[in-house]
């Protein structure tokens, strides 16, 4: 004959064990929300610093040159348009230049003429876009300006 057991060693019921199915289900959906959102974030983050690099190094190439040089390569690159700037994993970014005086118009000619006169002043500002989901209208964007000195002579501080 068969023996029955003891109560407390019964074990789960059907329900309690569906109860339990249940329960762990809703955490582990809310785990995994959790988990592909900071994934999303941290791609987009990483795109993020990628431009910033691409755009801080560019600043600096054109920080590098000096008077005339900086200028006439400034005024190329805004001419150009938008041009590729590199692929970092799998992200392609372009970026594009402006050049802009200190009232505000865009380099021409003139301010190559106006170099030797005066001290002058410009506005560099490069843009770098990417593609990505993640942004309005899937174009993301970083830009980053300076100023530069186009002035080549050492300044004066005071009459001797």
């Amino acid at each position: 004959m068969l023996t029955r057991k003891e109560p407390a060693d019964a074990g789960f019921t059907l329900i309690e064990v569906l109860a339990s199915l249940a329960v762990i289900g809703v955490v582990l959906t809310a785990v995994t929300t959790f988990f592909v959102r900071s994934t999303v974030s941290i791609s987009l983050q990483g795109a993020k610093q990628a431009a910033i690099q691409l755009a801080s190094s560019n600043l600096e190439q054109l920080r590098a040159l000096s008077g005339q040089p900086a200028l006439a390569w400034l005024m190329t690159e805004a001419a150009s348009g938008v041009s590729a700037a590199g692929t970092v994993g799998s992200v392609a970014y372009t970026e594009s230049w402006t050049c802009a005086e200190d009232n505000g118009a865009s380099c021409t000619q003139s301010t190559v003429n106006r170099l030797d006169n005066q001290p002058l002043f410009i506005g560099a500002t490069i843009t770098i876009r990417w593609i990505s989901r993640d942004c309005a209208g899937n174009q993301c964007s970083y830009s980053a300006g300076t100023r530069l000195s186009l002035t080549t002579g050492e300044p004066l501080f005071g009459a001797s």
